[in-house]
């Protein structure tokens, strides 16, 4: 009767393959290639939305409210409704 055999990972079932095709089978087995290119993905759209926010969002905030926090704004946001500065 024979021995069950081990299972091994793709990675480790040939030691006569050179170390790029090794690196090749690494990269085709954790996806690593897609994963990188998510986190670069990832990175510029994480700046692009800072950018968004900081040069468009925010600006028109400021004018809303007037930027400070001792002045009177525009809009009167205790509740009450919307009021004009004087």
């Amino acid at each position: 009767m024979k021995a069950p055999r081990a299972k091994t990972s793709p990675a480790t079932t040939s030691t006569a393959q050179g170390g790029s095709s090794e690196f090749q089978v690494f990269l085709k087995t954790f996806k690593v290639m897609g994963m990188a290119v998510a986190f670069i993905v990832g990175l510029y759209l994480g700046a692009l939305v800072k950018a968004l926010v900081d040069d468009l969002i925010m600006p028109i905030i400021q004018f809303v409210t007037r930027g400070s926090h001792g002045r009177k704004s525009p809009l009167d946001l205790s509740g009450s409704g919307i009021s004009r500065a004087v």
